[in-house]
């Protein structure tokens, strides 16, 4: 529950009204889930899927939040970190997992649903202590009163807007899950073929015939 105080100056007297906003009450019981994913892959060109990511981010209706792509002059590696819709994380991830060789996928979800239900309840009882406090400072009449109102009124303001932003902040998070993606160059493997082993053999004949003739 969350209890939130307004100041009363009827009857010429200050006092403080208590009342009670119950956490739920008219509150939404949509549940909060934060989605976090890490996909590491691998691709014959690694410039090339950066961009391909970049489109598929674009298609999903994302965007990008960082990248760092580096060439260390033998092979070129990207990071692509985006901020995706929720509801298409799991179909983003499919469609980029197309691009390459997936070596790994990790999601994580994080419930904050009993945060947000907190935060909006604490937001609806300080609006409603702001409204009650403006009204009240328009009927005030003594000097004291219309002093100790406008304080009360800039603290509870102040501490309206800080959660605001909190909870703007934290359903952004839910709305949007955080992807990063990290490409890297695929591995080649050479294998001796048998014309350049035997090439070997004859030419360490060659200098072992050339030194027994000396």
């Amino acid at each position: 529950d969350v209890v939130a105080e307004i100041i009363d100056t009827t009857q010429g007297i200050l006092s403080i009204e208590t009342f009670t906003i119950v956490a739920g009450d008219n509150i939404s019981s949509s549940r909060g889930i934060i989605k976090t994913a890490y996909l590491s892959m691998s691709a014959e060109d690694v410039t090339k899927t950066a961009f391909d990511v970049h489109a598929l981010v674009k298609r999903w209706n994302g965007l990008i939040a960082s990248e760092d792509t580096q060439d260390t002059g033998d092979a070129v590696y990207s990071n692509i970190t985006a901020q995706i819709p929720a509801a298409d994380l799991d179909a983003f991830i499919a469609d980029v997992s197309k691009l390459g060789t997936v070596g790994s996928v990790n999601v994580t979800a994080q419930d904050v649903t009993s945060q947000v239900v907190d935060l909006d309840a604490r937001i609806k009882a300080l609006q409603t202590s702001i409204d009650r406090m403006t009204q009240l400072l328009a009927e005030a009449q003594r000097i004291e009163d219309l002093l100790a109102i406008e304080t009360q009124l800039s603290t509870r303001q102040a501490e309206l807007d800080a959660l605001t932003a909190q909870r703007k902040f934290l359903g952004d998070q839910v709305a949007m899950s955080t992807v990063t993606v990290t490409i890297s160059p695929e591995t080649e493997i050479t294998s001796v073929d048998a014309p350049g082993f035997l090439s070997g053999l004859q030419n360490g004949w060659a200098a072992l015939v050339s030194v027994v003739m000396i």
